[in-house]
């Protein structure tokens, strides 16, 4: 098995987009990825306008290539409504039915290849000799939260690889006791949402998430953590205090969270067009 980290918070978008592949299959969840229109009061940085447009130039070339695609839940971070790149192929989704939000369902049904979409929750698939499994739905989060539900995705070839998805750390129990039960050897988690702790999410479940964060890396070999976790420059050094690692510093020995440096961005720091866009080349 093959994993590669495509786009994330890391390398200066927001996205979790992942190419699996094993000998069965090539696989590509969520193959998107987007930016705040806000940050510490401020616009996208002509940077990070730039980090998005190769990211999804990128992003659209490795998912004509796939077999299968992946959505985990409806959110633009995640999944494209119109995008070409998945013509043709065989798409399993966050089942649009049940356990879902009203954005997520609008967001769904505006999806130009709905028709497609085959529901994903709490299924099983053998392709030849891979495993792949689809969690039940997980909130988004902290319980009852507005955001809605998703899934999280257990590849099983010669090693085990877990993608969570946005559970946010996780923050309830039932989704770590998922993950632990499939024993992964490879965890991918969009980590805990400090940036926005005491703002829209509560500092007890940002601890909790934190806690349970600390219960996976404490049995599982790697664990790789990005996405919402990184846009707080403070999660950079915790993490590898923990042992951790983002997906920039897994592929690239170095990180790029250009919405975190944001407002560094608008006062001077100044980034090479070339540190964009070695991350997205095939």
């Amino acid at each position: 098995m093959k994993v590669r980290f495509l786009a994330a918070d890391s390398f200066g978008v927001r996205s979790m987009a992942t190419l699996v592949e094993t000998g069965d299959v090539r696989m590509g969840i969520d193959l998107w990825s987007s930016f705040a229109p806000k940050r510490y009061g401020l616009p996208p940085h002509p940077v990070e306008v730039l980090a998005l447009e190769a990211s999804r130039k990128f992003l659209q070339e490795v998912g004509k290539s796939v077999d299968l695609h992946v959505i985990t839940h409806y959110h633009f971070d995640h999944y494209c409504p119109d995008c070409e790149h998945y013509v043709g192929k065989r798409i399993l989704g966050k089942d649009w039915r049940e356990n879902i939000n009203r954005s997520q369902r609008r967001r769904f049904s505006a999806f130009k290849w709905k028709e497609a979409v085959e529901p994903a929750d709490g299924r099983k698939l053998r392709l030849g000799g891979t495993l792949v499994e689809f969690s039940p739905p997980f909130p988004h989060g902290e319980p009852n939260t507005r955001l809605g539900y998703v899934i999280m995705v257990y590849v099983e070839e010669d090693l085990g690889f877990l993608y969570t998805s946005d559970v946010e750390g996780p923050v309830v129990e039932e989704a770590v006791e998922w993950i632990l039960e499939r024993e992964p050897d490879i965890v991918y988690v969009d980590g805990p949402m400090d940036y926005l702790k005491h703002y829209a999410v509560k500092g007890e479940h940002v601890e909790a998430a934190w806690k349970n964060l600390e219960r996976i890396a404490d049995v599982v070999d790697t664990v790789v953590v990005d996405h919402h976790a990184a846009r707080d420059l403070t999660f950079f050094e915790r993490i590898r205090e923990m042992g951790l690692t983002t997906t920039s510093e897994y592929h690239f020995g170095d990180d790029l969270p250009l919405e975190a440096l944001r407002r560094d961005l608008w006062k001077g720091l100044e980034v090479s067009t070339e540190e964009v866009a070695r991350r997205y080349k095939p």
